[in-house]
């Protein structure tokens, strides 16, 4: 009997002893095993995620600031996201990506246009959104026709998310001062393009006012239009396939109209030393007749402008060329830029990013950009509201039934892109023949 008690004493002391010493573990541990993330697969814990974001968009505009707004709210609403912005301005941003598209260095989101993806696509560096579009057939169908045409392969991939889209052309004219010295209507044709030329010079006038100084504005602008008007969409077509050549006689015939125009002087002596919203200025002090610039500058530009230019003004596009293969009714034009994903993103940083471009491009933000006088990359409807100017409505019904045809600089290769715009530099001031010019960018093609 002893012997049994015995034995029952010393198991209630050994339990005992075990029983302390797993109170002893458990206090030592940082978390009992409910709120361990290792005792259960099914508990989830939010991790702390920043996703780095390239963009130009740092300035005090409407549209810069609905932009960062955006990023506000996407943070408000994910808690545990943080972007990094990487931003500077628009000129020095378009140098910066091409440096870092160099070193494959890009941010886990960025703006990029179609010549940037043509370097970053052949690297594997961004990521395609054909299933992503495919997924999602609401926020797919609502971009605006052919919004996806610069971001997208010869084969259908299709590696950007347009932030917009719009013609990059448009001519901004002074009707009084066409009136003044006998031009009852904008040109139709080049030759009475040429004729009005000749009228505002001998009035003292600038016929064509442009600002230069980044070599983007004219070949952009300007020079896209003017080259479909002459050689049509099938002889750029033939530069990506290889079939055409910038030594074409169709190309050369594009650079010397804008050696007459140079001679005829209907450009501002000083169009390669000042920039678009130098040369909006000397428009609104009615010392030049024209100006050419995207439709961006009704937004940009005329909001504080004087009421007697802004009433005085009509848009137009670029005449018809005699004898040319392009459409009258046509402008370069597209989404331009886009939003893309770096390759690199994987899982949950992949679907962040993914969830922050369509906040950039639903309704409700292509609504926003139609209300601060943008073009929006989804169809909302038009209205006659407070928010949208009577010129922003003139460009709208402008471009409803045109035809938009590539843009230089967001289609072709940067090399290609860079010999060219430094080349109309050149031609614009006479240092270069068109025979010259086109050799030289046929010679960057490929490098």
């Amino acid at each position: 009997m002893k012997r049994n008690l015995l034995l029952i004493v010393s198991f209630i002391a050994f339990v005992l002893v075990v029983s302390a010493c797993g109170n002893d573990e458990k206090s030592e541990s940082p978390s009992n095993e409910s709120n361990s993330n290792t005792g259960d697969e099914n508990e989830s814990v939010t991790e702390d995620v920043e996703l780095s974001l390239g963009h130009y968009r740092v300035t005090d505009t409407e549209l810069d600031k609905l932009f960062s707004d955006t990023v506000e709210k996407f943070e408000d609403e994910h808690p545990e996201v943080t972007f990094e912005e990487n931003a500077v301005a628009h000129d020095p941003y378009r140098t910066r990506m091409t440096t870092l598209g160099a070193s494959g260095e890009l941010p886990d989101i960025f703006m990029a246009n179609g010549s940037m993806l043509i370097d970053y696509i052949a690297k594997d560096y961004v990521m395609p959104w054909n299933d992503i579009l495919d997924e999602d057939e609401e926020w797919r169908d609502g971009f605006v026709n052919n919004a996806f045409d610069d971001f997208t392969t010869i084969d259908g991939d299709i590696f950007g998310v347009p932030v917009q889209m719009q013609a990059v052309h448009t001519v901004y004219y002074n009707q009084d001062i066409f009136d003044e010295v006998g031009i009852a209507d904008f040109p139709e044709t080049m030759s009475e393009l040429y004729d009005a030329i000749d009228k505002l010079n001998e009035a003292d006038y600038t016929p064509i006012v442009m600002g230069n100084k980044p070599n983007w504005p004219f070949g952009s602008t300007l020079f896209s239009t003017l080259a479909d008007r002459v050689t049509g969409p099938e002889w750029f077509q033939g530069l990506e396939t290889g079939e055409s050549k910038f030594t074409d006689q169709e190309f050369i015939d594009v650079l010397n109209i804008v050696k007459d125009l140079v001679d005829m002087e209907a450009f501002n002596a000083d169009i390669n030393s000042i920039d678009p919203e130098q040369a909006a200025n000397i428009y609104f002090e009615e010392e030049a007749a024209m100006m050419v610039i995207g439709p961006w500058g009704v937004r940009d530009y005329f909001a504080d402008a004087p009421e007697e230019i802004v009433d005085a003004t009509s848009l137009a596009l670029l005449p018809d060329v005699e004898d040319g293969k392009g459409n009258a009714q046509a402008v370069a034009g597209g989404g331009g830029w886009s939003y893309a994903v770096n390759s690199d993103l994987e899982g949950k940083e992949r679907e962040l990013a993914i969830e922050f471009i369509k906040m950039l491009t639903n309704d409700e933000f292509a609504s926003a950009m139609m209300e601060n006088n943008d073009m929006p990359m989804r169809t909302v409807p038009l209205t006659e509201s407070d928010g949208v100017s009577p010129l922003q409505l003139e460009y709208f019904e402008m471009v409803e039934d045109v035809e938009f045809t590539p843009v230089y600089d967001i289609r072709l290769e940067p090399a290609v892109v860079e010999s060219l715009y430094r080349g109309l530099q050149d031609l614009l001031i006479g240092s270069i023949t068109p025979e010259e010019l086109a050799e030289t960018v046929q010679n960057n093609v490929g490098e």
